[in-house]
Parts: C-alpha cells; sequence; structure tokens
C-alpha cells in the first residue's frame, strides 16, 4: 500500500474513525489534487461519496470536469452527488461586486453542511477535501497580507467532521503519485489566471520564495500549530472569565442572542477576552477593532458582527445572529394596513396577545378590528394618554422603562379608531378592556431573552 494510502488509514485511526462506522463525502472538482486523494482512498479500502460542484465558469471544460467526476463514480460504483448552480449565479455574484471564488467556495460548503448535517442526506458524514501543504502555506500568506484575524492566521483545520488530509503533503508528492498510477485529470485553467490573489502568490510569489527559503512551507506549518495552539488557549481563557458576564439563549423567536454585561470592562484583560468573544461569533478583523470601542457608542446603536449585528444597551452588548424576519416586515411594512395579520407576526416575535370574549364571536381578533381596534408597531410622534391624564410621547415610555433596540424597532400599541390607547409596559397592567362585558385584551411576553434593561 502506498504511504498516502496508510496515510488516510492511519489519520482516521488517530481520529478515532477507523474502521470507518459513517459515510466519508469526497469533493472533488476532477483536478489533480482531488482525484488523487480518491485513488488513495479506494486503496486504503475507503469507498467514498463522491460530491461534484459545476459552477460553469469555464463553460464547456466545467461541463468535462463534471463529466470525468461521473465516468470515476461509475467505474468504481461509488455514489454522486453532482450539483449545477443556476444559469444566473455567475451574473449575481458579479452584480453583487463579489470575489467570484469566494462564492463558490461558499456554496460549495453550504451544500456540503446540507448533505452531511445530522438530518441531511448524509447524515452525520465525514466531509473531506484535497487541500494540501502549498494551499496551506498561501492560506497563511494571504491572511498576513490582508491583515485578518488570528483564527485566520491559524491556516485551514482538519478534524472529524472536515478533513483535509493532505494539509502536510507537498503537491510534488501528489504528482509523482499520479504519474506513478497513470492517474487522469483535469486542469483547472483559472488557476493560470492572475486576476486571483491567490494564483498571483502561486505563479508569481512562491517561485521567489521558494528559491530564497526553500523551507518556507514547513515553517509556515510550524507556525500554523503554534497559532491555532495559542488561539485555542486564548479561547478557553476567554470562554472561563467571561462566563460570570455573558448570558448566552438559543432563542425560539429571536434566535442566538449572546448579551456582554458592562460589568466585564472591569476585569483585567477584559478587552482582549471580549475581542476573542466576538471573533468567535464570526467578527473580521475590522470589526474586531470597531467592536473594541463599541463601549463609547450612544445607547441603541449597532455594529456589524460576523453576520449578526451588536447593538449598545444602557448596561450592557448584544449580540444578535440575526433580526427576526418577521421584525424586518413590521419596519418596511405598513403594518397598520395589514390588521388581521399583525397579529400573528407578533405572535412569532414574542407578543402573545390573548383576547378574553363573552362570546365566540368577540374572542376573534377580528372581531375588534371591524370596531376600529388597531395593533401596530409604534411610530414617531404617537402620544399616549397616561391615567394622570397626561399625554406621553411613546418613544419617551419605552425609554423611561427601557425597552431595548431591537426590540423597541418594532415595540407594539394598542390603538382605537386610530389613536393610541394601549402600550405594552412592564410596569403596567396590560390588560385593555375593549368594551365593557364583551372583551379585553391582555398582552405578555413569550420570549425567553428580556426586552428590558436590568438596573
Amino acid at each position: 500500500m502506498h504511504f498516502l494510502a496508510e496515510r488516510l488509514r492511519s489519520q482516521l485511526h488517530a481520529m478515532g474513525e477507523w474502521p470507518l462506522r459513517r459515510s466519508v463525502l469526497l469533493s472533488i472538482s476532477g483536478g489533480r489534487d482531488s482525484v488523487t486523494l480518491l485513488h488513495a482512498m479506494l486503496e486504503a479500502g475507503i469507498r467514498p461519496v463522491l460530491f461534484h460542484c459545476n459552477y460553469m465558469l469555464r463553460e464547456e471544460d466545467s461541463n468535462q470536469d463534471a463529466l470525468l467526476v461521473a465516468e470515476l463514480a461509475a467505474q468504481h460504483g461509488l455514489m454522486l452527488e453532482s450539483l449545477k448552480v443556476p444559469e444566473d449565479w455567475k451574473k449575481e455574484i458579479q452584480q453583487q461586486g463579489r470575489n467570484l471564488q469566494d462564492a463558490a467556495r461558499r456554496f460549495r460548503y453550504h451544500a456540503l453542511r446540507e448533505l452531511s448535517a445530522p438530518e441531511g442526506k448524509y447524515a452525520a458524514a465525514i466531509v473531506a477535501t484535497a487541500h494540501h501543504a502549498m494551499d496551506q502555506a498561501e492560506t497563511i500568506l494571504l491572511a498576513l497580507l490582508k491583515g485578518r484575524n488570528m483564527q485566520r492566521l491559524g491556516g485551514l483545520q482538519s478534524n472529524r467532521e472536515l478533513w483535509r488530509p493532505w494539509l502536510e503533503i507537498m503537491p510534488s508528492e501528489l504528482e509523482t503519485y499520479a504519474r506513478d498510477k497513470a492517474i487522469r485529470f483535469r486542469h483547472d485553467a483559472s488557476n493560470d489566471s492572475m486576476a486571483y490573489d491567490r494564483n498571483y502568490l502561486r505563479n508569481l510569489v512562491v517561485p521567489l520564495l521558494e528559491a530564497r527559503f526553500p523551507g518556507w512551507v514547513q515553517s509556515c506549518q510550524r507556525a500554523t500549530v503554534k497559532i491555532q495552539e495559542s488561539h485555542a488557549l486564548v479561547a478557553e481563557f476567554s470562554k472561563r472569565n467571561l462566563e460570570p458576564y455573558v448570558t448566552a439563549i438559543k432563542d425560539p423567536y429571536w434566535g442566538t442572542v449572546l448579551r456582554l454585561s458592562q460589568e466585564s470592562r472591569n476585569m483585567e484583560h477584559g478587552s482582549v477576552y471580549a475581542r476573542n468573544l466576538w471573533r468567535s461569533m464570526g467578527a473580521n478583523y475590522t470589526q474586531e477593532n470597531s467592536l473594541a470601542q463599541a463601549w463609547d457608542l450612544a445607547v441603541g446603536k449597532t455594529l456589524p458582527c460576523g453576520k449578526g449585528q451588536v447593538f449598545r444597551q444602557r448596561n450592557a452588548l448584544c449580540y444578535f445572529e440575526s433580526i427576526p424576519a418577521e421584525a424586518n416586515w413590521l419596519q418596511a411594512s405598513k403594518a397598520q394596513e395589514f390588521h388581521s395579520e399583525v397579529w400573528q407576526v407578533y405572535a412569532k416575535l414574542g407578543h402573545q396577545f390573548t383576547v378574553h370574549g363573552g362570546s365566540e364571536a368577540a374572542s376573534d381578533w377580528s372581531f375588534w378590528v371591524a370596531r376600529g381596534w388597531d395593533l401596530r408597531p409604534w411610530m414617531p410622534g404617537d402620544r399616549y394618554t397616561l391615567p394622570s391624564g397626561h399625554r406621553k410621547l411613546v418613544s419617551d415610555l419605552l425609554q423611561e422603562n427601557r425597552v431595548e433596540r431591537p426590540y423597541k424597532d418594532t415595540w407594539p400599541v394598542i390603538c382605537h379608531q386610530g389613536s393610541v390607547v394601549g402600550v405594552p409596559l412592564p410596569s403596567r397592567n396590560n390588560r385593555w378592556e375593549m368594551e365593557e362585558g364583551v372583551g379585553a385584551l391582555e398582552w405578555e411576553w413569550k420570549a425567553s431573552v428580556n426586552y428590558v434593561t436590568n438596573e
């Protein structure tokens, strides 16, 4: 057995995965690296499911890549998952000003995650890719040149879920293996284009580095291990030290919400731990630097963090992975034009409104809509009459009661004949008699996240 095949077995054994008890999903392009990985797997007794994604970026050449992968699957009796992107995909990516190679990579990994997810077609499969030592070195060099964070400087990683067995293998070793085994593979002409940063490094910079520093790839590998270890250590210290100050909730209405208490500012190295916290939420280098100043923001201001947002609250920074679609709908639409629908929309944000009616008809919200009652998000200029008779801006009322963003953005008000007659608040009786003896409206907050600031 060739040493490359033996290496696959030994890696799986070290991961506790040999003998195999779950599927291996191999991402295969038809190029040298992934095709040699397929042959080495077969030699090692591993029969992967092949996954190929055709982006149609090179027209007929892309189809020939897909054809070769299909032939390999048929030749060896392997299952094949072949995905072809929509025809307008490339045009949409270019119109958005996004990097094509990066978009293709994200598209591919999203598909692989779906296939290997616990509920996917190949549940809990090991995803395998053919990145080698030079890919790793280029990744680190690009991260350094572009000022990426520590996680990106740590390069590509290999684990039980995303297996990259070639990370310590030089491309010359793969070339020799392919030649000795007479392996047929495709050449991707786009790898020769200087339009992409990685190709620029590979074709112009790497030859100069190899001539001057012959062991630079191995040096990058050693540095990668040290950076990954340091990152893991900082992450663990951050988690332990921030634990008393962090509340993380997976809310059925608002999704992933993480709250960092302002008290964390007083702890030693608090800024370092906070930076690592935002990094774990997906913040890039630029976002990390902005978030380092987040405590100086005015209450209600936001900063991006990965795919989510961090809101400056009165005594905390609160991360939201995403704002629910219902909240976006309420902000974008004229909710007052959709009387009946708004009731259901608010229910999906944690606002439970209940009608207590004296009859079956009066227990239905539409019964009251027909009588001039309305439920909608508050708007600038809305005023509410307090029990004392004093009229007050709803915005001031929400601020006094410490209702925080983003909940505040779409906070509901109850109206009758166009006037605000009710504002749900924690300090008030949230029951409104709509018609004595006929029906009353009650409000309750059902989400597990706290919509107000604690003192």
